[in-house]
């Protein structure tokens, strides 16, 4: 059988350029693209480049959320702790973290809304998760899926 590796977090978009913007006090504050409250002011866009209209609208609607706001609700280690008991336990949303290791799937794990996985450090490298299952034969255009969302809103991470 074979063993597939998946490195956590798997849903990072990390834009790293900043923007400088005004606060509502005229205060000119750091923040990156994605960040909540960012609004493209149209009339600065450079007419050469018409298409960052659309890609503005790119990502999260609202922006996504700072790590802060989002609390902690659970936190697992590998080879204890089950990915998908500790999903099927949080309520009403929050962060599950990972601590750094190595953690095994025998089945998918199917995330549920407003539930984020985060690893410990931010070091995708520190969080390993290895697939170790076959899904049912489904012709050529099978895929072996270790997270699955279905209909799944702000799991982002």
């Amino acid at each position: 059988m074979q063993v597939f590796k998946l490195l956590i977090p798997i849903l990072v978009l990390n834009l790293s350029f900043g923007v400088n913007a005004q606060n509502e006090n005229d205060q000119l504050t750091d923040i990156r693209y994605g960040d909540p409250g960012l609004v493209l002011d149209e009339s600065k866009v450079d007419p050469r480049y018409p298409d960052i209209v659309e890609w503005a609208k790119a990502g999260v609607r609202g922006g996504i959320p700072f790590r802060e706001t989002t609390p902690i609700v659970k936190t697992i280690k590998p080879g204890t702790d089950n990915i998908q008991g500790a999903i099927d336990q949080v309520k009403n949303g929050g962060v599950i973290i990972l601590k750094s290791g190595t953690y095994t799937l025998n089945q998918p794990v199917y995330l549920k809304s407003n539930i984020i996985l985060r690893g410990e450090t931010g070091d995708p490298k520190d969080v390993v998760i290895n697939i170790n299952f076959r899904q049912k034969w489904e012709g050529w255009a099978s895929k072996r899926y270790g997270l699955v969302m279905h209909d799944v809103k702000n799991a982002l991470e």
